[in-house]
């Protein structure tokens, strides 16, 4: 199942879609962390760096970019209760440009039912100008052990994310990983 607001980026996963009819359901929305319209600010029709959030410049990998805006909608991830009900959620990959902590916090009925075992999200400056860190992400699925993944397929690496320098805002991605199978990755 996947998510995707932008118009024409929606349009090149139609065209996946239709390949993988039996694996792939996606959606045209935002997901957050409530049911409203937002504006969606993006360079290009197919942008991997549109975001929910507004002045991005200060970031060097964006700049003026994201100089276009479209409002959109916006859902929870709670708010597809109903069409999970008979799905079993083993992984949720979010890569949101800084959006990550509302697509958590819009998730709890979802992870606390489902209790997926790995949840990927991708943590950079984003999260920095935010004021968010691993440590609140965290706070958001208890019930999870959290990994570095290092680049070049070496590995994961398990990290405290109280400490300090496991708060690192460039480029990282973690994943958080049910705590009932996260010994067999430490």
């Amino acid at each position: 199942v996947s998510f995707e607001p932008l118009p024409e980026a929606y349009k090149e996963l139609q065209k996946i879609e239709l390949e993988f009819k039996d694996r792939l359901d996606i959606h045209n929305i935002a997901i957050g962390v409530e049911n409203s319209k937002s504006n969606l600010f993006y360079g290009n029709q197919k942008s991997e760096k549109a975001s929910l959030i507004p002045n991005l410049e200060k970031l060097s990998f964006v700049g003026s970019s994201n100089k276009n805006k479209i409002l959109v909608e916006v859902k929870k991830l709670d708010y597809f209760e109903d069409y999970f009900k008979d799905k079993k959620i083993d992984f949720i990959k979010i890569d949101t440009e800084g959006f990550e902590y509302e697509v958590l916090k819009g998730a709890q009925k979802i992870l606390n039912l489902h209790k997926p075992k790995f949840i990927q999200i991708e943590f950079n400056w984003h999260q920095l100008i935010r004021n968010h860190n691993i440590y609140d992400l965290s706070k958001l699925v208890n019930f999870y052990d959290v990994f570095r993944i290092l680049p070049h397929e070496n590995k994961l690496i398990h990290v405290d994310p109280s400490r300090p320098e496991n708060n690192i805002y460039h480029l990282s991605n973690y994943v958080f990983i049910r705590e009932d199978i996260s010994n067999n990755y430490k």
